[in-house]
C-alpha cells in the first residue's frame, strides 16, 4: 500500500460471544522486515465507531509515511474483518514475495 495521509480504518464486525476480541495494526516496509519506529503493534490504538474501527499510533501519524510503500500488518481476535479504507492506494500487485 501507498500511504497519502492519515485517515485508515477497518470496516469489521465484533464476534458474538467473544467477550475478549482484540485487534492491533503494525506498519512496516514489507511483510518479512519489523515494523517502522512508532509503527509497531504496542503503537496502535483502535477505536470503534459503529462497524468502523479507526487506526492511530501513540505519538505517531501515518501522515509520517507519506507517499511511502509499506504494508499494514492486522493482528485480531473475535472480529470479521471485511474492508481496508482510509488515506491509501495500493501501490502495487504482488503474488509472491519469496527468498531467491
Amino acid at each position: 500500500m501507498c500511504v497519502l495521509g492519515n485517515t485508515l480504518e477497518l470496516l469489521a464486525d465484533h464476534m458474538e460471544g467473544v467477550a475478549d476480541a482484540d485487534l492491533e495494526v503494525e506498519v512496516a516496509p514489507n511483510w518479512s522486515e519489523l515494523a517502522i519506529e512508532g509503527f509497531s503493534f504496542s503503537d496502535s490504538k483502535v477505536t470503534e465507531n459503529g462497524d468502523k474501527l479507526k487506526i492511530e499510533f501513540t505519538g505517531h501519524s501515518l501522515e509520517e509515511l507519506k507517499d511511502q510503500k509499506v504494508v499494514f500488518k492486522i493482528r485480531f481476535k473475535g472480529y470479521k474483518l471485511w474492508a481496508i479504507n482510509g488515506d491509501i492506494k495500493a501501490a502495487e500487485h504482488r503474488l509472491f514475495e519469496g527468498l531467491i
